[in-house]
């Protein structure tokens, strides 16, 4: 899930090794939906693995199937990203507005966007919808 490197990445360049690590994925958000812990009860932090996992599959789906791109790092959607992103924000004022938080949020995606057909480029087509 936080794989940057292009051995890590997501790609129907090699069928074998995509459907691999689509499979580890899908086995990952089936255990923790059928997982027990301590008590039984159901715990925050199942709920948060399989929507990290699950949301990645579709992710990926949507950038290799519908967007055309050759490769999705999986890594390039984690909370790390936006966490940068935020802290971009805040840069100039470390308690914006709700409106510099927009305006910044624009500027951002305004920079990113011209990067076309690059990795960041799905972090522009989220915020620009």
């Amino acid at each position: 899930m936080t794989g940057r490197s292009l051995t890590h990445a997501l790609s129907f360049r090699n069928k074998e090794a995509y459907e691999d690590a689509l499979n580890t994925l899908r086995l990952v958000s089936y255990v923790f939906r059928h997982l027990k812990i301590g008590d039984g009860s159901w715990k925050p932090s199942q709920t948060h693995i399989i929507m990290s996992t699950d949301s990645m599959l579709e992710l990926q789906d949507h950038m290799l199937k519908k967007e055309d791109f050759q490769f999705f790092f999986c890594g390039k959607g984690t909370q790390d990203n936006i966490e940068s992103g935020f802290s971009n924000v805040r840069r100039g004022r470390p308690k914006p507005s709700a409106m510099d938080v927009k305006y910044q949020l624009r500027t951002i995606v305004g920079q990113v966007s011209e990067v076309a057909k690059s990795s960041y480029r799905f972090v522009a087509v989220y915020f620009q919808h």
